[in-house]
C-alpha cells in the first residue's frame, strides 16, 4: 500500500466512510438473506396450497356427484317412511390462491445503497474542500441513522421467518382438514350405500308383510293394497328396531345432508380472508373430528338395529 493509499484509509476512517461502507455490506447480506428466506419460505407454502387446491378439487368431485347420489337415494327412501327433508343445495368450496409477500425490505435496502454509497475516488477532496471536522460529525450522525435502519431491518427479517414458518402451518393445518374432510365424506357414502339401503328394502319389505297380514287377520281385501309403511306404529312394540333403523337412518342423514351443504374450507376461507387465523383453522380441524365421531356413532346405532348386521361398510 503507497503513501496516498494509506492517507485515503486513514481519512475514510476519520470520515465515517469505512464504516459506512461496513453497514451497507451488512446491509447487503441481510438482502441476500431476506431473498433466499423469501424464496425458499414461498415455494414450501405454495406447495402446501397446491396440495389443498388438488385436495379441495377431489371433495368438489366426491360432493358433487356420488355424496349428492347417495343422499338423494336415501332422501326417496325416507319419503316412504314420512321422513321428508329436502334442503339439499350445492356449494363448491372455493380454490386458494398462491402466497405474495411485498419485497419492501429488499427495496429498502437497495434505496439505502444507493442513497448512501460513497465513491472513494472523491473522499479526499471533500475532506480538503468540505472540511475533515465537518464530514466527520455529518457522516457519524447519517452512520447512527443508517445502523437503526440495519437493526430495524434485522427486526423485520426476523418477523418475516415467522410469517413465513406460520402461513406454512396453516395451509398445513388446512390439508389436514381437507383430508379429514374426505374421510368424512367416504364414511357417509359407505355407510348409505353398504349399510343403510339394503336395510331399507328388508325393513319396507317387513313392513309391507305385516300390512298384509294385518288384512288377512282382519279378513280385508288384500287386491291393490296401498302400502303406507307405518314405521311408527311399530314403536315399542317386538319389532321396535326397524322403527329404530329408520328414524337413526334419517338422523345420519339430517348430519351428512349438513355436513354436504357446508362449504366447510370456504367458509374458514371468508373468515381469514383478512388474516390467516391458524387459531380458527385448529378449532375447525377439532370441530371436524367432532363431526366423524358423531357419524361413526350414529353408523353403530344404526348398524344396532339391523335384521342381518353387515361388516365392510369402511374399507
Amino acid at each position: 500500500m503507497g503513501v496516498i493509499g494509506w492517507i485515503q484509509d486513514q481519512i475514510e476512517d476519520f470520515t465515517g466512510k469505512t464504516e459506512r461502507d461496513d453497514i451497507l455490506k451488512e446491509m447487503e447480506k441481510m438482502g441476500e438473506k431476506i431473498e433466499k428466506t423469501l424464496e425458499n419460505g414461498i415455494e414450501k407454502i405454495n406447495t402446501q396450497i397446491e396440495n389443498l387446491n388438488e385436495n379441495i378439487e377431489k371433495i368438489n368431485e366426491f360432493r358433487k356427484y356420488q355424496v349428492k347420489e347417495d343422499l338423494n337415494n336415501l332422501e326417496i327412501l325416507l319419503e316412504r317412511f314420512g321422513f321428508v327433508d329436502k334442503k339439499m343445495f350445492f356449494t363448491e368450496e372455493s380454490i386458494w390462491e398462491d402466497s405474495n409477500f411485498k419485497i419492501d425490505l429488499i427495496n429498502n435496502i437497495e434505496d439505502y445503497k444507493q442513497r448512501y454509497e460513497l465513491d472513494s475516488s472523491w473522499e479526499i477532496l471533500k475532506f480538503f474542500f468540505v472540511g475533515g471536522i465537518l464530514l466527520h460529525f455529518k457522516r457519524q450522525k447519517e452512520n447512527l441513522k443508517l445502523r437503526a435502519e440495519l437493526k430495524k431491518i434485522e427486526i423485520e427479517y426476523e418477523k418475516l421467518k415467522n410469517d413465513l414458518e406460520y402461513q406454512e402451518k396453516f395451509y398445513k393445518e388446512n390439508n389436514e382438514i381437507t383430508l379429514l374432510y374426505m374421510v368424512c365424506l367416504t364414511e357417509i357414502n359407505l355407510t348409505i350405500v353398504n349399510v343403510i339401503l339394503p336395510e331399507f328394502e328388508l325393513v319396507e319389505a317387513f313392513c309391507q308383510a305385516l300390512e298384509i297380514k294385518n288384512k288377512v287377520i282382519a279378513e280385508a281385501n288384500i287386491k291393490n293394497i296401498n302400502f303406507k309403511n307405518h314405521i311408527t306404529a311399530l314403536n315399542k312394540t317386538n319389532y321396535d328396531k326397524h322403527y329404530r333403523f329408520i328414524k337413526n337412518a334419517y338422523a345420519f342423514y339430517v348430519i351428512s345432508l349438513k355436513m354436504y351443504n357446508t362449504p366447510i374450507l370456504t367458509n374458514l376461507f371468508i373468515s381469514n380472508s383478512s388474516k390467516l387465523d391458524l387459531d380458527k383453522s385448529k378449532k375447525e380441524l377439532k370441530q371436524l373430528r367432532e363431526k366423524q365421531k358423531l357419524l361413526k356413532e350414529q353408523e353403530n346405532i344404526i348398524r344396532e338395529n339391523l335384521m342381518i348386521e353387515r361388516v365392510g361398510a369402511y374399507v
